[in-house]
């Protein structure tokens, strides 16, 4: 079996660039979101995640900046997800007849009341939410050219 080729020299490094590209993306639509008025309030953009849910995961923050504890980040990053997605696969790797394995998946998504998914389509899913954010910026970032350039030509 041939090995993948992969940028990051460990899983923690993936990890720490998913959340930090989420992060920069987040971030970027926020402020385009607050500058257009185009927010959806039932989907606030956050940075994640937030003080309430991991204090240890700021070394300082003001209004400009965060400094992480990226040690600390990848700890929540993994105690919060890892888990949910570590069952599942284990659930699936252990030879089990469907509705058994779709029970315990159901038994486990009510029990932690969130949605659990294997791994791969997590990072797809992660990949996909920063590349459609980056879209989503490069499209704003038109709008705006567009609407400055209505607004010198009248």
């Amino acid at each position: 079996m041939d090995s993948v080729k992969t940028p990051f020299k460990k899983a923690r490094d993936f990890v720490l660039w998913v959340w930090s590209t989420h992060n920069k993306v987040n971030e970027r639509l926020l402020k385009d979101e607050a500058s257009l008025g185009t927010g959806d309030p039932k989907f606030p953009k956050i940075i994640w995640p937030p003080k309430e849910l991991c204090p240890l995961c700021y070394l300082s923050s003001n209004q400009k900046s965060i400094e992480w504890d990226h040690e600390h980040v990848y700890k929540f990053l993994k105690n919060y997800y890892g888990p949910k997605l570590v069952s599942l696969y284990k659930e699936k790797s252990v030879s089990r007849s469907k509705e058994e394995t779709v029970s315990a998946t159901e038994d486990l998504t009510v029990a932690t009341n969130a949605l659990v998914v294997p791994i791969g389509a997590a990072l797809a899913i992660a990949i996909a939410s920063c590349a459609f954010g980056a879209l989503a910026c490069y499209w704003r970032t038109q709008q705006k050219n567009r609407k400055y350039y209505f607004h010198l030509s009248i």
